[in-house]
């Protein structure tokens, strides 16, 4: 994640405003705050001066979610530690991190597909067991606990999700040979 030029201005320009604004959005933008700690460092690297020290930031901040919009809001005026923290951890329990893992195929992995037909069909059977799980899953959190027949579901599914993955390996070559 990159700092915008839109923020990097707002920091040469010494617009304590702005940046602190932006500050702020970036929070609920990306729940992970990476986007935030870079946006952070790239100021305070410029020697941007934009913090209110714990102790006169003397409001007390609730835990309470109906109370957030204030809290947030009030961090342009109180940029203190103490309220960044307390955000983060109520972002934390509000909007729960959904981990997407995004894994490159590496070059010599890259194949080209004879049976393009047959690849279709078995994605489509990796889909619809995706589905199965999701629904399993879906269930599992309505009804709050899981047992011994959901877990086979999602077993089954899995495994068919790995037969079908193992037909389409079978159906590609590398480079025009087999693999």
């Amino acid at each position: 994640m990159a700092v915008t030029q839109e923020f990097k201005q707002a920091v040469l320009q010494n617009n304590n405003l702005k940046t602190k604004i932006m500050l702020k959005d970036s929070l609920l933008v990306d729940t992970s705050f990476n986007q935030f700690d870079e946006m952070l460092r790239y100021a305070e690297s410029k020697l941007m001066d934009f913090w209110v020290k714990d102790e006169e930031d003397d409001e007390i901040l609730s835990d309470d979610p109906q109370e957030f919009d204030v809290i947030l809001a009030g961090l342009v005026n109180n940029f203190s530690h103490k309220r960044v923290n307390h955000l983060k951890k109520m972002i934390s329990t509000m909007y729960p991190r959904k981990v997407e893992k995004k894994l490159p195929l590496a070059k010599e992995k890259q194949f080209v597909i004879r049976q393009a037909g047959k690849v279709q069909q078995e994605c489509k059977g990796i889909t619809n067991n995706s589905k199965d799980i999701l629904n399993v899953v879906a269930l599992i959190d309505k009804k709050k606990c899981m047992n011994n027949k959901d877990i086979d579901k999602i077993r089954k599914a899995a495994k068919s999700i790995i037969e079908h993955c193992d037909k389409i390996t079978g159906s590609r070559c590398k480079n025009g040979n087999n693999k």
